[in-house]
């Protein structure tokens, strides 16, 4: 199957799965939707955990729709690396319009890994820098669930 421009096989169903961690060399240029297809798959996953780098490649492209896919089980979603790009804001979206047992959304600033990507740079190692990542994974925890909680790790670990 190609998504996106992205190509995945067809997955089987994956009754047993409970938690799912998935580490992901983004670009600006594909999206990470397709990875939608793999969480789909898994109907009692209660964990997902996205560990994002960010490859050198900069592209403006307009977000894609977020396909409907009611999750029942999925309680806690965690994105490190997240910045606020469309392909990371698009996923984010997803699950807050399909996760509808989400408990917990985690946001971790503090590991962006970026390769000199002139559109991320904005994003990387200062806090004046991360404060438009902040402002766009805060967009995001407005947008939960009722219940669900939003965590900013980076906030946490200065408390």
């Amino acid at each position: 199957m190609k998504r996106g421009g992205v190509w995945l096989p067809e997955f089987p169903e994956f009754t047993c799965l409970k938690d799912l961690s998935l580490s992901v060399i983004a670009t600006d240029r594909l999206s990470l939707l397709p990875l939608t297809k793999l969480i789909e798959r898994s109907p009692f996953l209660h964990g997902f955990t996205l560990n994002l780098g960010w490859a050198r490649d900069s592209c403006k492209r307009n977000m894609q729709k977020v396909n409907k896919c009611p999750h029942q089980c999925l309680k806690v979603v965690k994105f490190s690396g997240f910045v606020g790009s469309i392909i990371d804001t698009e996923l984010a979206m997803y699950f807050t319009e399909n996760a509808v047992a989400l408990e917990t959304f985690i946001v971790d600033l503090k590991k962006v890994v970026v390769e000199e990507s002139a559109l991320l740079s904005e994003f990387v190692t200062t806090q004046k820098k991360l404060r438009p990542t902040r402002k766009r994974a805060l967009h995001i925890g407005g947008k939960l669930p009722p219940g669900a909680e939003f965590l900013n790790e980076l906030e946490l670990e200065a408390k």
